[in-house]
């Protein structure tokens, strides 16, 4: 990448907002529903997931997991981005007007067709009919630094600001959890080959189930301005190796397998905490390679690291390998506790966090998840008055 000026290179935050259901389901509320019917070691492994609550589309969530009462969703994606959208309009000073292109990202859509980002363009009509739609589904826990470059590209050519809309409901990709007989990790090696890959998946979706929560934001980003935060200096890897791609899926619902047997199934390799946090520290490097070229500096390092909250497992072993001991991820736990794994809501949740915990502050935002695929970009809280 060639030298560029910090115009160049960074866009401003215009606004950042969030919202989430109404429904909280608190950890130990969980824990109570499920204890009459899944074995002590599991209970203990939800209790140690870092999440004391999150919130869900589905009504009585915990009871709905424990099989006690059917799966009633109170809300989606596209309602929840639709209310962060006029949070975010409410709360900046941005007329719809000068939005001339909004890009959508989720991984819990309503429908295959039409896509997320029209979805939002029918149900909202104050958007210019001449917004230009970019929808990214599907594209894991990565996708928010994605966006950020494409936005950064559009804006750099003076076309206008950019909308970003992220809403992720899944929650609502789970049911009853124990229809059959839960069989901790350590119990696994026990059974039998045929058996071993269904109790496998079994535990591995009550996890998700428990691990996940549901919420959206709207960022709205725009020209390079010093008394805004700033945003830029997009770094991304994605399958190193060949095998990564494997790693974190769901198979259901293409062209090998078009139609579903009840929920789709979320399928998680057991290397993904230490490949996770191999992206990491490897993604971070260049990340702070620009931090240092950005702040003209080889002494300084990023004061905060915003990283997605895949669990606290994962927190810790990129805790555990950064370069820079002294950056702060205090924000990343505590938005894991508060809200468990928003998916790729987790980072914008945390930047508009970020702007009250960590102001004045340089750091870095890391996303990860399937593809295998990371991403990192530095983020300048510091506000310098026109």
């Amino acid at each position: 990448m060639k030298n560029l000026s910090k115009e160049d290179q960074m866009c401003s935050v215009y606004g950042v907002e969030t919202v989430v259901p109404e429904n909280k389901v608190c950890t130990s509320k969980l824990l109570e529903a499920l204890e009459p019917k899944v074995n002590p070691h599991i209970l203990e492994r939800i209790k140690n997931l870092g999440v004391s609550s999150r919130y869900s589309i589905v009504r009585d969530y915990e009871n709905v997991l424990a099989g006690n009462t059917s799966r009633f969703l109170t809300s989606s994606a596209t309602d929840l981005a639709l209310k962060s959208i006029k949070k975010c309009m409410t709360q900046s000073s941005v007329d719809y007007s000068e939005i001339t292109m909004l890009i959508s990202m989720s991984n819990t859509v309503n429908q295959r067709l039409p896509c997320f980002g029209y979805e939002i363009m029918d149900r909202d009509r104050e958007f210019s009919r001449a917004t230009n739609i970019v929808n990214m589904e599907n594209q894991g826990c990565s996708a928010l630094v994605k966006a950020i470059d494409l936005a950064s590209a559009w804006i750099q050519q003076g076309r206008g600001k950019v909308m970003i809309v992220s809403s992720d409901t899944p929650t609502g990709f789970f049911d009853s959890c124990v229809n059959e007989q839960l069989f901790d990790y350590s119990e696994l090696g026990a059974l039998s080959m045929m058996k071993r890959p269904t109790a496998t998946q079994s535990l591995n979706t009550l996890i998700a189930a428990s691990l996940f929560g549901d919420g959206a934001a709207t960022m709205i980003l725009g020209e390079y301005d010093e008394s805004r935060p700033r945003i830029g200096f997009q770094h991304h890897l994605t399958n190193t190796d060949s095998d990564d791609v494997k790693l974190l899926s769901m198979d259901e619902g293409g062209l090998v397998k078009p139609s579903y047997t009840g929920m789709p199934k979320y399928k998680m390799s057991k290397f993904v905490k230490s490949r996770g946090a191999s992206y990491a520290r490897d993604v971070l490097i260049p990340s702070q390679k620009s931090l240092k070229q950005y702040l003209g500096s080889d002494e300084i390092s990023e004061e905060f690291l915003l990283c997605h909250t895949g669990s606290r497992k994962i927190l810790d072993g990129i805790k555990a390998i950064k370069s820079h001991k002294n950056s702060q991820m205090d924000l990343s736990y505590e938005i894991l506790e508060k809200y468990g794994n928003l998916s790729g809501s987790s980072l914008p949740f945390m930047i508009a966090n970020s702007q009250s915990q960590y102001s004045s502050m340089v750091g870095i935002i890391l996303g990860f998840g399937v593809g295998f695929s990371a991403s990192s970009a530095v983020l300048d809280n510091r506000l310098i008055a026109a």
